[in-house]
C-alpha cells in the first residue's frame, strides 16, 4: 500500500471520522505503519495515532479489526488496559482472540483483567468460560490471577486511614470507600477460584484460615474448602483455634453454610445423607431444626445430594422437622426440592398436620401457663391483701 493511502488513513483517523474509518477497515488492513519525518528512525502503527486522539470508539474499531501496536499486545490486551469492558466482551464473543497469549511482560488477557482497579467480574468470568489460563504468571513478579486478587484486598486488605484532622464525615468515606474496595476484591477472589485454579497449599492455608476467622466471605471459603487437600483445611483450622476435628455442626454455629456444605462433600467418611445420630437424623434433619429459618442451606444440601425424604426414628423427614420449627422458607426450598408433602410419619402425621398440631399445642400451653400465672398472681394479691389487715 502506497504512503500516500496510509496518510489518507491517519487524516480520518485524526479527525476522528469513525465512518471513514470503518469504510477503510473494510478495504484496507489494520497493521499499517508509517513513520514520522520529525522523528527520523521511529515507527508508528494506526493504533499510535489512534491514541493520540483520544478517541475509543476509533481505538477499538481498529483492535475489532486484528490492529497490532508493534508491542506485542494483542487486541483484547489493548482493549482491557483500556478499560474498555463492553468491547472486549464482544471480541471474546467473536471467539479467536488470541486468548492465552503472552505480553512481552508476560501479561495475558486474564492477568491484565485481574490487575486492574476495578476490574469487570462479569468479564473475568467470562474469560475463565472461554479457557483462559488461571495458572498463567506474568514476568518478572510471577503473579498468577489467584495472587492478583489476594493483592488486591483478600484478607489482608487494609482500610486505608484518613488523614490526619480529618472531619469525622471524611473519615466515614474514607472507611465507607475502603471496605467497598475490599469487597470488591473479595468477589473477584470469588470468580477466579471459581475457575478452580491449582492453589498453592501455603497461601491456600493462610486465605482459609482468614476465611474461617471470619475474615472472608463465605463463598470463597467454601471455594478454598473444595480447591485444598483436607491436610490442608485442617491446618488452617487448627491455626483459626477452631475444634478438631472440624464439623458440619461446628461450621453451622459459626454461620458458613456455604463451608458447612463443602466440607460435608469433602468429608469421605460416612455418606453425606446417612444418619449423624442416634436419633437418625440427617445433616438435612438438623440443618432445619434449629432456630433460624435456611433455605438456601436447604437447596445447598438437597444440591449435593442428600435425600429429601430420608426419615429419622420418628418417622420425620426433614419437611417434618421443618414444619414443626415453623420454618416456612425451608420447608419451600424442601417441597421444591422433590420432599414428599404426603408422606406420613410414626405418629401418622404428613407435614402439614404436623405443623397444625404443634402450632395448636403451642397456642393450647401459651393459655396455660397465662392461666397459671394469672392464679399465682390472684394467690399473691389476697396474701398480700390479708398482711394488710392482720397488721
Amino acid at each position: 500500500m502506497s504512503s500516500t493511502a496510509v496518510l489518507g488513513f491517519i487524516k480520518d483517523i485524526n479527525n476522528k471520522n469513525i465512518k471513514a474509518v470503518n469504510d477503510r477497515l473494510k478495504k484496507e488492513k489494520p497493521d499499517q505503519r508509517y513513520s514520522d519525518p520529525k522523528a527520523e528512525g521511529l515507527v508508528y502503527t494506526l493504533l499510535h495515532a489512534a491514541a493520540a486522539t483520544g478517541s475509543q470508539e476509533i481505538t477499538a474499531a481498529l483492535l475489532k479489526a486484528g490492529a497490532d501496536d508493534a508491542a506485542g499486545f494483542t487486541a483484547l490486551m489493548r482493549l482491557l488496559q483500556r478499560g474498555m469492558w463492553s468491547d472486549a466482551r464482544q471480541l471474546l464473543a467473536a471467539g479467536d482472540c488470541s486468548l492465552n497469549a503472552q505480553a512481552p511482560t508476560g501479561e495475558t488477557a486474564l492477568l491484565l483483567a485481574c490487575s486492574c482497579t476495578a476490574p469487570d467480574l462479569q468479564l473475568v468470568s467470562d474469560l475463565l468460560a472461554a479457557g483462559a489460563s488461571a495458572a498463567a504468571q506474568d514476568s518478572p513478579a510471577r503473579n498468577t490471577p489467584l495472587l492478583l486478587a489476594v493483592k488486591a484486598g483478600g484478607p489482608a486488605g487494609k482500610a486505608a486511614a484518613p488523614a490526619a484532622g480529618a472531619g469525622k464525615g471524611a473519615a466515614a468515606a474514607a472507611a465507607a470507600a475502603a471496605q467497598s474496595s475490599v469487597d470488591a476484591a473479595q468477589q473477584l477472589l470469588a470468580v477466579v477460584l471459581a475457575g478452580r485454579p491449582a492453589v498453592p497449599e501455603q497461601l491456600g492455608a493462610t486465605l482459609l484460615e482468614a476465611g474461617l476467622s471470619g475474615k472472608l466471605p463465605d463463598a470463597v471459603t467454601a471455594q478454598l474448602v473444595a480447591l485444598l487437600p483436607a491436610e490442608a483445611v485442617a491446618r488452617a483450622a487448627a491455626a483459626a483455634c477452631l475444634p478438631q476435628p472440624l464439623t458440619f455442626q461446628g461450621l453451622l454455629g459459626l454461620k458458613l453454610h456455604r463451608t458447612a456444605v463443602a466440607h460435608l462433600v469433602k468429608s469421605s467418611g460416612k455418606e453425606p445423607g446417612a444418619p449423624q445420630d442416634a436419633a437418625g437424623n440427617t445433616h438435612l434433619h438438623n440443618a432445619v431444626s434449629g432456630p433460624e429459618d435456611l433455605p438456601d442451606l436447604v437447596a445447598a444440601l438437597l444440591a449435593v445430594g442428600l435425600p429429601a425424604d430420608a426419615v429419622n426414628g420418628d418417622g420425620d423427614t426433614a419437611l417434618h422437622v421443618a414444619a414443626r420449627a415453623g420454618h416456612v422458607e425451608a420447608c419451600r426450598a424442601l417441597v421444591a426440592g422433590g420432599a414428599d408433602v404426603m408422606r406420613r410419619n410414626n405418629k401418622n402425621r404428613v407435614p402439614g398436620n404436623q405443623l397444625k398440631a404443634e402450632e395448636a399445642w403451642r397456642l393450647a400451653k401459651e393459655q396455660k401457663n397465662h392461666q397459671l400465672w394469672d392464679a399465682k398472681m390472684k394467690a399473691m394479691q389476697t396474701a398480700s391483701a390479708f398482711g394488710i389487715r392482720v397488721t
